[in-house]
């Protein structure tokens, strides 16, 4: 049973056949009210039981004179007072009964035809005249049915132009024929019912006459046909009768189809046609007034469609597929048209063309397609709907493989006619069956598929197949309105105007019909019915909304199916709740995300990531993209299972949807462009993102193409500008959208790129460097020096840019020529002076240079090379003999060939009065009493006072200079030399010969330095500059390519020196005399070691040993025992103790603080033992002496021996390092040198003979089975290393040298190639990170440990010995220069930087910074060389 089922059931049946006033009787009118009432109350018997008394009708029957006007007005007052006249007593109606009205009598109506409102129709009561005030108005009867307050009301009038009263209801079609499930039957009787059945239409006018009405005969009765198959229907009838479900129920719907079909055809073929009508009133909701037949039983109705997600009457953004036809709505008219324009009308192609969810692509599929496959005019092969998608011709091979099993896209991208070859054979084989082709979303060609040239070829494909068989195939497009201008002018042009067939949007019916009849085949309804009148308003006026609407109603369905309600109703709270159709979509997708961001923040990039990649930008709107499932796999496996989650969960609410290509690849893709269009945060992503969105949709394919070619490295993106910006995306692990093969595919081009960009910035490097080695070569150093640092700033920017990149090799090689460069370079600015410059001179401060031109003019410039600002220069009005600052910089005393001495602001205003001055002046000084003085006509003169202070002999050429402190004066002698006189004295204290400017009167220059200890030349002959001491030492000379030298002078502080050449430059020079930090003159220097801290060196002249403090440059002190032959010396690691060998055998243990000897050991007799054989061909033996780190232990080589003692003399082993000579041999097993490991637990031994023995000397055994083969002659030097796991050794091999690095298991790591001749000495480096050797070819040279030479540092001819810092930073080195015939040559150490790269920018950078700012010719591009390059604390301004 029912739980809606009625309280009263109520008939009022009215007949009229007894008309008065001249209007014609009627002979069945009042039969059919009587023979009504009769089955009425009749019929609720013949049901079962526990239906009979729900269906029991209350029947008031009136019949002719009871149906007068006034009777009839009087029941319809008590229509609107909602009461019914019944057994002479008033009955309230109430809301849960029904009523059923039935008429059967004279009607009329007027303007049936002419009234563009519609007919009036009007009911003829029994006592009416020809005056229509007598008759009663159809619509007032409407309005009164519709008063009553019941559930179900059912009109039925039997009389003419009836069907005029349907102009007063809603004008709505008729339900089809539905199956009544249990839930469609309780909604029929909850649901109100208010229908209206007649028996003719309007405007038949057959039936126009008055008396007209027709009869058939029942049994003994008389009944107009309509009656008669009224009462057969009630009563089941003969036939089929009207419940064509079998169900035992006849809706109203029922009655009605069957009322229509017997009258019409019984009408037709005896009388004029009569058309039943039938309509509901306003009222009317989703019930419908039933009869119940004997049958019927509730439980036996089959229950309704199961409500579920697989159930849903509406695709949501979903196209309708062909699988959906049952489902798609709306469309009927336009599926004919369209039916129409590719059948009837035999356009080859059509083309479905509408704005974006107009429904095209459902259109075609779910409408034309089944149409067309159930056509039965025309036989019609539908291959399967196909999408371009990224590759057409694949796609086009793919649905064309069922009539052309072998075609393959290669082959219809070779072929332009390869269609219509196909569309040939396949009519040969089936003629009378049409092919058609059906395209979905035609636009995919511009937006997916990047290849110009395959989509030009689908659209020959199918030109050239409908050109040449247009009656064989017919090829229907759906295509986007806003995308068809960019197909006006393609392949297709020519048929492209008679194949448009635009989508209209739906009208209001339409849209009725699309949202009422999918929810009635589900059996679901809308509560209230008046909310399908708001999704249309809504909708109507929104142009392509059909997608929105079809979401809102999935979405409303899938809310239902969330609450679980029983009444199957889709609600307005919920319409509400979902945001309406304009904020659904928004709001299920902004819900889907929140959920998925309050799992797990990093859904917010992973779905924004997702949903960017679905986006097409092609065309004037947003298109969605199909996105291949292998697209969203990600390097991070973590990122895959949040995209697989992401897919999942807008897939299950049919925000996207999922499916597979053409190749069978699955895919995913938004359910419908409005996703695309109209999600808020879609937008704002795509707004925010455009930039990388362009930049992914252009990767992508190009990643794919490399990856189905075999990963070719011409398709890579090295060459391409946005890898940089690809590099940004990879760096930014938040904001990384790329997947696994594009970021392979960047990476690899990333890689391509570094490779060749590394290559190219290796191959400028060396062009640098080998710029700078030929620059130097050819003593253009200050120019090499700017192409080293060019060099080095572009290694330095390949090591910045490639962290990973290593080539040691070019690092040395750059980091050499820089410190070469840096080492060789003394100009340190260049100034572009005139042509006629010939005089220069520092100012006191340092900070100016004066120069002056042959003319008199003077001109002030600053030391970086600027021209001094604001500065004018000024003419002294003669040519300048001398000239100089004053002591406080501020003004310029200059003297002119007039023998005027004038003084100058550094304004160029002459101040105070011209000094005229006897004789040529030579020269204006600065004296110690800070007085300026003259020198002129040999004589010596305070310039103010004039008094004279000095006189010199004639012996000059007119070149002669004072020192500042005026105490000395060098002159120039005809010959060759310079002659030093002490002025007070008169004495000449040096003579400097062979000095070549003095053999002819080329006019020369001569310097003293600021603090008198050093002289400089230079002149016009020679392009050279020397210095020398005040002992005669040459300290330098170097070419200083001016083409002959003018003028030349100090610096103040006497670090630099200016020069004028005749090329008109003016340079200054700096590290005039190298990184000297002593100088020893000893007469017989036979032995020089340096302290393993740099900060001591021990000197022998056979007898003696001095000790010298190299920082201080200053002897410490010199030991009081005499020695004979001194062969050797050696300082502990701590420099407290000093080993002494003699040449005789005995060794000395010296203790440095105390100065005090600690003990005397007899060793080998080298001159003894050795031989004359052995000392010409093997030089001097060594008694291979070793100290231990802490200086506690003593090593002592010697013939074959190894000898280990303690500081206090204690022999503690001694054991013999080899096998003994074989008999024959003459050269001697001898140990040359040793070394101990730091702990002093090993020991390293050398021999004449090249091989090196590892010792646990404490056990006298050797720790590996062989010894290591360092050289093939002898090996003079081994060391451990600080931390004891690596030996160096050094020695020969044949005449040349061999170094090479080694582990304790004697496997050779490493060599060092690069001496020429003997390697003395080699030695670690404090951090054990270099080594340091040193040479007869008079280098100290730096490695690393791979063998890799980083620095050479040159300045004597010969190294002996050296030492690092103890910082490692610094090297100081021992080494001897030959003298010339007449000097002795020199002992000197000399300290050298172990700079860096980074170093050595800093301070070549330093040191060229002045001439690339201001010299005139340098290139702009290189005066910046520099800016990004720190300054050291000494030079923060540079």
């Amino acid at each position: 049973m029912s739980k809606n089922n009625f309280n009263r059931s109520f008939a009022i049946i009215l007949g009229i056949n007894n008309y008065e006033n001249d209007i014609p009787k009627l002979e069945t009118a009042a039969p059919d009210a009587l023979k009504l009432a009769q089955i009425i109350q009749d019929q609720h018997t013949h049901l079962k039981q526990q239906y009979q008394a729900q269906n029991q009708y209350e029947v008031q029957l009136l019949l002719n004179q009871r149906v007068t006007l006034k009777k009839l007005r009087e029941l319809i007052e008590n229509f609107k007072k909602g009461q019914i006249f019944l057994d002479n007593k008033k009955v309230t109606v109430t809301k849960d009964d029904r009523v059923l009205f039935y008429f059967a009598g004279h009607g009329i109506a007027d303007n049936a035809m002419d009234n563009e409102d519609g007919p009036v129709g009007y009911l003829i009561p029994q006592d009416a005249t020809d005056d229509k005030s007598t008759y009663l108005p159809m619509q007032d009867l409407h309005d009164a049915l519709n008063a009553l307050p019941c559930r179900h009301m059912l009109a039925i009038l039997d009389c003419c132009f009836a069907g005029a009263f349907r102009w007063g209801s809603l004008k709505r079609n008729i339900v089809p024929k539905v199956t009544v499930y249990k839930e469609r039957y309780d909604r029929f009787i909850s649901d109100a019912a208010w229908q209206v059945i007649t028996s003719a239409a309007d405007d038949q006018k057959a039936l126009d006459s008055l008396g007209q009405r027709g009869t058939v005969i029942d049994g003994d009765e008389i009944h107009s046909p309509f009656a008669k198959a009224l009462f057969d229907a009630l009563r089941g009838g003969p036939d089929e009768g009207p419940d064509f479900n079998k169900d035992g129920i006849i809706t109203a719907t029922e009655l009605y189809s069957y009322l229509r079909d017997q009258v019409e055809i019984l009408t037709e073929k005896h009388y004029k046609r009569q058309t039943p009508g039938f309509c509901p009133l306003k009222k009317h909701d989703k019930g419908e007034f039933i009869f119940l037949l004997p049958n019927f039983e509730r439980d036996k109705l089959a229950d309704a469609p199961p409500l579920n997600v697989e159930n849903n009457p509406y695709r949501g953004l979903q196209s309708y597929d062909e699988k959906d036809s049952s489902l798609f709505f709306g469309r009927e008219n336009l599926i004919k048209q369209l039916y129409q324009h590719v059948v009837s009308e035999q356009h080859a192609l059509t083309v479905v063309l509408g704005a974006s969810g107009t429904g095209k692509s459902s259109l075609m599929k779910a409408g034309f397609l089944p149409r067309l496959r159930h056509c039965q005019e025309y036989q019609f092969q539908i291959l399967q709907p196909m999408r371009p998608g990224e590759n057409p011709l694949q796609a086009l091979a793919q649905v064309c493989s069922p009539i052309a099993t072998a075609i393959t896209a290669e082959e219809l991208a070779k072929d332009e006619y390869a269609l219509a070859t196909i569309v040939e054979n396949r009519c040969k084989a089936d003629p009378k069956t049409q092919l058609l082709l059906p395209i979905d979303q035609f636009e995919e060609l511009i937006t997916l598929c990047n290849n110009d040239q395959e989509r030009e070829q689908f659209q020959k494909l199918i030109k050239n197949a409908i050109a040449k068989f247009s009656k064989h195939i017919d090829v229907v497009v759906t295509l986007r309105l806003d995308f068809e201008a960019q197909f006006q002018n393609s392949v297709l042009k020519d048929f492209w105007n008679d194949a448009r067939f635009v989508v209209p949007p739906m009208t209001q019916d339409e849209l009725r019909e699309a949202i009422e009849k999918p929810a009635s085949e589900k059996v679901v309804y809308f509560d209230p019915p008046s909310l399908v009148d708001e999704l249309i308003n809504e909708v109507v006026q929104m142009p392509g909304a059909l997608p929105l609407l079809s979401f809102t109603l999935s979405e409303l369905y899938l809310k239902y199916l969330e609450q679980r309600r029983d009444n199957r109703a889709l609600t307005k709270e919920d319409y509400k709740e979902l945001g309406r159709v304009v904020g659904s979509l928004t709001k299920r997708a902004n819900q889907e995300y929140d959920r998925l961001v309050a799992e797990d923040v990093a859904y917010q990039n992973t779905v924004r990531w997702i949903m960017l990649r679905m986006i097409s930008l092609q065309g004037r709107e947003l298109a969605r993209r199909q996105v291949p499932k292998s697209e969203l796999v990600y390097p991070d496996k973590d990122e895959t299972e949040r995209v697989n989650t992401v897919i999942q969960r807008l897939s299950e609410t049919r925000l996207i949807v999922e499916g597979s290509n053409s190749q069978g690849e699955p895919y995913v893709e938004p359910a419908h462009d409005a996703l695309v269009q109209g999600w808020d945060k879609m937008l704002k992503w795509k707004k925010d993102e455009e930039e990388n969105l362009i930049l992914q949709q252009r990767l992508t394919p190009a990643a794919n193409d490399w990856h189905n070619e075999e990963r070719p490295e011409s398709y890579l993106w090295n060459t391409n500008p946005r890898l940089d910006l690809l590099q940004e995306v990879i760096k930014n692990s938040q904001e990384n959208w790329l997947n696994q093969l594009e970021m392979e595919f960047v990476k690899s081009s990333i890689v391509k790129r570094d490779e060749e960009d590394i290559k190219d910035k290796k191959q400028i490097i060396r062009i640098l460097y080998r710029a700078a080695e030929a620059l130097l070569a050819a003593n253009q150093k200050l120019e090499a020096l700017v192409e080293a640092v060019k060099a080095g700033k572009e290694l330095k920017k390949l090591q910045l840019k490639y962290s990973f990149w290593k080539d040691a090799e070019l690092c040395a090689q750059v980091r050499r020529t820089l410190q070469k460069t840096m080492y060789g370079v003394k100009e340190r600015n260049r100034l572009n002076i005139p042509n006629d410059s010939d005089k220069v001179v520092f100012s006191p401060n340092g900070q100016l240079l004066a120069i002056a031109q042959v003319d008199g003019t003077v001109s002030l410039w600053d030391r970086t090379g600027k021209q001094l600002s604001g500065f004018k220069p000024f003419n002294v009005g003669g040519q300048v003999w001398s000239f100089s600052f004053s002591p406080d910089s501020q003004q310029l005393i200059t003297v002119s060939t007039d023998e005027v001495v004038k003084w100058w602001n550094l304004n160029g205003q002459q101040v105070g009065k011209d000094l005229k001055q006897p004789g040529i002046i030579n020269q204006v000084m600065l004296g110690s009493n800070g007085r300026l003085m003259i020198f002129s006509d040999n004589k010596l003169r305070d310039l103010e006072s004039g008094t004279q202070l000095a006189e010199f002999p004639d012996e000059g050429i007119g070149y002669d200079t004072f020192s500042p402190d005026g105490k000395l004066i060098a002159t120039g002698t005809a010959g060759d030399t310079i002659s030093i006189w002490n002025v007070d004295s008169k004495k000449k204290i040096v003579e400097i010969k062979d000095f070549p400017f003095f053999n002819s009167n080329i006019p020369v220059s001569i310097s003293f330095s600021p603090d008198s200890k050093f002289l400089a030349a230079a002149g016009y002959q020679d392009d050279t500059v020397y210095l020398w001491d005040l002992k005669g030492n040459q300290l330098a000379k170097f070419n200083a390519n001016q083409n002959g030298i003018k003028d030349i002078s100090f610096s103040p502080d006497g670090k630099q020196l200016a020069t004028i050449g005749i090329d008109a430059t003016l340079r200054i020079w700096q590290n005039l005399e190298g990184k000297q930090l002593a100088e020893l003159s000893l007469d017989d220097v036979s032995e020089i070691s340096v302290s393993s801290d740099g900060q001591l060196l021990a000197v022998s002249d056979s007898q003696r040993i001095i000790l010298w403090n190299l920082r201080k440059r200053q002897q410490v002190s010199q030991f009081p025992q005499q020695f004979t032959d001194i062969s050797e010396l050696h300082f502990s690691a701590d420099n407290h103790l000093l080993a002494v060998s003699e040449y005789k055998g005995t060794i000395h243990l010296l203790d440095l603080e105390n100065q005090q000897q600690l003990d005397t050991f007899k060793g080998n007799d080298i001159g003894y033992s050795q031989g004359t054989f052995t000392q010409q061909n093997y030089g001097l033996f060594f008694q291979g002496l070793s100290l231990s780190k802490d200086g506690n232990l003593l090593a002592i080589g010697g013939d074959n021996t190894i000898t280990v003692r303690s500081r206090n003399g204690e022999q503690l082993v001694t054991f013999p390092e080899g096998p003994a000579p074989e008999e024959g041999n003459i050269v001697p097993n001898w140990v040359q040198a040793t070394a101990f490991d730091p702990s002093g637990n090993l020991l390293a031994s050398s021999t004449v003979g090249g091989t090196v023995r590892l010792w646990n000397w404490k056990q006298r055994k050797e720790i590996l089975p062989n010894p290591i083969e360092a050289n093939t002659t002898q090996t003079f030097s081994v060391v451990f290393s600080p931390k004891g796991n690596l030996i160096a050794t050094a020695g020969l091999d044949g005449s040349t040298n061999g170094v090479r690095l080694w582990n304790l298991s004697g496997e050779k790591l490493a060599e060092f190639k690069g001496h020429l001749g003997k390697v003395n000495q080699v030695i670690f480096s404090p951090d054990g990170s270099l080594l340091a050797t040193a040479g007869n070819d008079g280098t100290a040279r730096i490695w690393d440990l791979s063998g890799q030479q980083l620095a050479e540092f040159k300045g004597f001819d010969w190294v002996e010995s050296m030492a690092f810092s103890p910082d490692s930073k610094q090297l100081v080195t021992v080494g001897f220069t030959y003298g010339t015939n007449d000097s002795p040559g020199l002992w000197r150490a000399a300290l050298w930087q172990i700079e860096d790269l980074d170093e050595l920018l800093v301070r070549g950078c330093e040191w060229v910074g002045d001439y690339l700012k201001n010299h005139p010719n340098v290139d702009e591009s290189d005066r910046h060389l520099c800016d990004d390059v720190p300054s050291t604390a000494a030079n923060p301004d540079k």
